[in-house]
């Protein structure tokens, strides 16, 4: 079975890749260089109007990806993150990013290149590191953000699920009460039981179990969520790629 037909468009800059997005509106999904949104085309699992690809970052730097924009929304959340030793942007890789967008106009498949996401830079090391885990009994709570795992980290959860999951951060100067926020969850997916004040982290404390609940008729996709907090320069961290499967599925979960 082969992908239902679609145009591809590179925007390169994110003024146009909004641009974009908001013209062509619901069932618009942004491709940044991910695997996993492939196969659910090829088995008309989706069928985007918009696919936008984000790529060329400069060394050290990843963004989340692939970011979706679902059918009924007009935008979606990503994130850029440095690695800890990151080396600076030079003035040949640091605008050198690009974003490509293809959409479907009047059935006919239009792709368009656009400008880069302009000059990326390096800022100092922040005081606070954030992580989003997949949880595990066995697992130690401490986070070692010179510690990465080899490869991105996965959740997959069914509709009508709940499963749990690790928020941890490392002190890097900040000490107070922390807030957090879970985005770019698919429509129906939630971060449950989080109380008024939200998902918090209390002072003195580094680590909480979370809760992620699945509608039970959100459809089988995939999503690169990221924690952020409310406070500390609004600190993220690294994507992870929720899955999204009914029980039995034949859709593999692919993670870039």
């Amino acid at each position: 079975m082969k992908a239902p037909s679609f145009a591809y468009a590179k925007p390169r800059a994110l003024d146009e890749a909004f641009e974009l997005l908001e013209r062509h509106g619901e069932g618009a999904r942004i491709l940044a260089g991910g695997q996993s949104l492939i196969p659910s085309l090829n088995m008309r699992l989706s069928s985007p109007q918009i696919l936008v690809d984000i790529a060329g970052l400069p060394p050290g730097f990843t963004v989340s990806t692939p970011l979706v924009i679902e059918a009924g929304h007009t935008s979606a959340n990503g994130t850029i993150n440095a690695a800890l030793e990151a080396p600076t942007p030079n003035e040949t890789n640091a605008a050198a990013s690009k974003v490509t967008a293809t959409a479907s106009v009047s059935g006919r498949s239009v792709t368009n290149e656009v400008n880069s996401l302009g000059a990326i830079k390096l800022g100092a090391k922040p005081k606070l590191f954030v992580a989003l885990e997949p949880y595990s009994e066995s697992a130690t709570n401490g986070y070692d953000p010179a510690q990465l795992a080899a490869r991105p980290l996965e959740l997959t959860i069914a509709p009508g699920q709940t499963i749990p999951a690790w928020l941890k951060v490392h002190r890097n100067g900040h000490d107070d009460l922390i807030n957090f926020k879970v985005e770019n969850l698919p429509h129906g997916v939630i971060v449950d039981n989080i109380g008024l004040n939200g998902v918090l982290i209390p002072k003195g404390q580094n680590e909480r179990q979370i809760f992620i609940n699945a509608a039970k008729w959100v459809p089988e996709t995939d999503r690169p969520c990221y924690a952020i907090t409310d406070q500390v320069d609004r600190q993220t961290s690294l994507a992870v790629m929720l899955h999204v499967r009914n029980p039995g599925s034949k859709l593999a979960a692919h993670a870039k």
